[in-house]
């Protein structure tokens, strides 16, 4: 009986040991999320999602083919080409809420400005994916999730 408490307990200890791992690993660098924002997009897809959370794809319903829009390392932004004008204004300038942790791309000219929320944080090398909620009054109706990819 003794010996079977003896492999008991170096099975035990062997197992124990065993299931240790190395928990260390690199995190990397953080990326630059301002950069992620900058360059040239088209639009990929645009999603429209009620209040339900019911979707619709609803791209092909209009001709984005041509639209553009290019985000400058001076903060600057300029609209080209002929598709339904979601951005509101043609040239102004952007700017996100938060540099380390963005929730929002901020656009203004003049008086003019428009608010786009973040799906995900921006990232160099993926697609942006941002979202405008359309308000009547204090409700919100709609959301459209537009996805952008870079040129």
């Amino acid at each position: 009986m003794k010996t079977i408490k003896y492999i008991s307990l170096l099975l035990i200890a062997i197992l124990g040991l065993s299931s240790c791992q190395d928990d260390d690993y690199e995190v990397g660098t953080p990326f630059n999320k301002v950069e992620g924002v900058m360059g040239d997009w088209s639009v990929k897809s645009v999603l429209l999602m009620n209040e339900a959370g019911e979707q619709m794809d609803i791209t092909s319903y209009f001709d984005f083919a041509t639209f553009k829009i290019n985000f400058k390392d001076d903060n600057t932004f300029e609209v080209t080409g002929n598709a339904p004008d979601f951005i509101g204004m043609a040239t102004g300038t952007w700017s996100l809420d938060d540099a380390e942790a963005p929730m929002t791309v901020l656009l203004k000219n003049g008086d003019a400005k428009s608010q786009f929320g973040l799906v995900a944080p921006p990232r160099k090398g993926t697609n942006l994916k941002i979202k405008y909620v359309r308000m009547v009054g204090d409700e919100a109706i709609a959301t459209y999730i537009y996805e952008l990819s870079q040129n």
